[in-house]
């Protein structure tokens, strides 16, 4: 347990210089690319607020925190797919599959929009309709969990990101690095995630929306009540924490909720 605590300790500490470092950055608003990074993935993490930096346990880990996967211990499959307005869509695809030296994910995140008209600036001024295009976001992720400890695990991720706006398309590869811990009923979760290559668009280089987050989750009640947070520098120089709840009144059955303390509101389903 104290082997657990110092090694918590000292790597809470390394993620909070990372995010003073990636916080003090030039990130500003609009100016990343691969914003679809930022959306969260998930039924589960989606009603409780996408709180599941301590608390994926599926093979969503992936996706949230590479760590999570340590503790994994058999095939996990998850398959995910939201139909948004303006005909958007949002997919992601996932596994994790134990091994005896770790456990490995791999996903695949997908952003979709509908048919966007394109124009022209018309020569007696107004604009003019010259055809349709759509854009395509995609990411392949892979990564690995390792136990350090009965009740600590560390895990590493890559990803490679494609986008197509507009018929114009680039690639880039990135990186995440988490930890997992618990201590008694307690879970933790740090990663840092999009640490990697730039994007370019018309010889433009963006950057990728860098994350340093960080999770708590509570198991109460024998574990039928879970209480998560999740926050942290979520790019482009933004802050953002994020609330959630779970109550498993019998099996099969989940009763979830999520607060936004901003707009003050309750969601559930």
């Amino acid at each position: 347990m104290k082997s657990v605590l110092q090694v918590t300790v000292m790597l809470l500490n390394i993620m909070i210089s990372l995010q003073s470092a990636v916080a003090s950055g030039d990130e500003k608003a609009g100016t990343t690319a691969a914003t679809f990074l930022k959306l969260g993935i998930g039924a589960r993490a989606a009603a409780m607020g996408y709180s599941g930096i301590a608390l994926a346990n599926d093979a969503s880990s992936v996706y949230w925190n590479p760590a999570l996967l340590s503790h994994i211990d058999r095939m996990d499959v998850i398959l995910s797919h939201n139909l948004w307005i303006a005909e958007m869509q949002h997919s992601f695809i996932g596994v994790a599959m134990p091994h005896e030296l770790g456990t490995l994910g791999a996903g695949v995140t997908m952003l979709r929009t509908g048919k966007q008209t394109r124009t022209e600036a018309a020569p007696g001024g107004g604009f003019v309709k010259t055809g349709d295009f759509t854009n395509l976001d995609i990411a392949a992720h892979v990564g690995v969990g390792v136990k350090l400890f009965e009740q600590m695990g560390i895990g590493v991720g890559a990803k490679v990101i494609y986008e197509n706006l507009a018929e114009k398309s680039t690639v880039a590869f990135a990186g995440d690095v988490g930890l997992y811990g618990r201590i008694e009923m307690v879970d933790i979760g740090v990663v840092g995630r999009n640490f990697g290559s730039q994007m370019k668009f018309n010889d433009v280089a963006y950057k990728l929306p860098t994350q340093i987050l960080g999770g708590v989750a509570v198991h109460l009640l024998d574990n039928t009540l879970a209480v998560s947070a999740s926050g942290g520098n979520i790019g482009e120089s933004k802050t953002q924490f994020s609330f959630g709840a779970e109550f498993l009144p019998i099996e099969y059955v989940a009763v979830r909720g999520d607060t936004e303390p901003a707009s003050r509101t309750f969601r559930a389903d």
